[in-house]
């Protein structure tokens, strides 16, 4: 069953890399927002730490969060034209998962992607700021974090995508849920520099699993952090799972109402 599925990826891996030039285009792109970041933030910054972050610690603090944020397949566009043109009832009639055959090619085209941007903004601000270390014993678990963030965000977009059953096209929404990652996911900032006020609603939604928790991680690794954060997306990942399902099944059943 499940080889099944990494064959899917491994398929799409093989089709990505024909097209490599296209990443190498996307990592420069990539490059190019965190080199205008860099100077941005050495106009904001003193020699005094904002909220305990340092210029260099924000900076890379961004390479995570891009990369993180950025490699992810863009899959609501992919559903929601898959259920305005009919496309997914002829996956209902295939011997896999509609949603699971998604969350193969999604996440292999991501896996490709992730190391390319991680690298590309890495060399950036080297070369503008400085380095950081991390810690090596730490490596294992940031890499199961940052599986978990694409996880949980295909599960968030997903749901968002199969909403388009019900309202043709799902991407206005989908617009809505990337400002609120950018935002009260930390993509573009920490959460800590926000009032207080702000701090708390992030805290209470899904999204500061996908950029904030795992970029934090990165910064600042110890082993209860690693597993307040990997516990923290498990459960994000587990209650939308079950809201994803749910959508799903709702609208498989109108495919099978109307004849497929």
């Amino acid at each position: 069953m499940t080889n099944k599925y990494i064959s899917m990826g491994l398929v799409n891996i093989r089709q990505n890399l024909t097209y490599f030039s296209d990443f190498a285009f996307s990592t420069i792109f990539i490059m190019v927002i965190l080199y205008v970041y860099s100077y941005f933030w050495k106009a904001v910054y003193t020699t005094t730490p904002i909220e305990g972050y340092t210029i260099i610690q924000i900076l890379w603090y961004l390479v995570f969060t891009e990369a993180l944020v950025v490699s992810p397949r863009q899959i609501v566009g992919v559903i929601t034209d898959e259920v305005q043109n009919g496309d997914i009832a002829v996956h209902l009639t295939r011997p896999y998962h509609y949603v699971l055959h998604h969350y193969a090619v999604y996440l292999s085209g991501t896996i490709l992607k992730f190391p390319l941007y991680i690298i590309g903004g890495a060399f950036i601000v080297i070369l503008t700021t400085g380095t950081i270390t991390i810690n090596p014993a730490g490596i294992p678990l940031l890499l199961l974090s940052a599986l978990l963030s694409f996880t949980l965000s295909y599960v968030i977009l997903a749901t968002v995508g199969l909403l388009a059953f019900w309202t043709e096209d799902a991407r206005p929404i989908e617009y809505i849920v990337s400002k609120l990652v950018f935002i009260l996911g930390g993509m573009l900032v920490p959460i800590d520099i926000f009032p207080q006020w702000i701090q708390t609603i992030s805290h209470y939604l899904p999204f500061i699993g996908i950029a904030y928790a795992p970029a934090r991680l990165a910064l600042n690794y110890t082993h209860t952090l690693a597993l307040e954060t990997i516990l923290l997306q498990i459960f994000w990942i587990m209650i939308i799972a079950i809201l994803l399902f749910f959508v799903y099944n709702k609208g498989v059943k109108k495919v099978v109402m109307n004849g497929g």
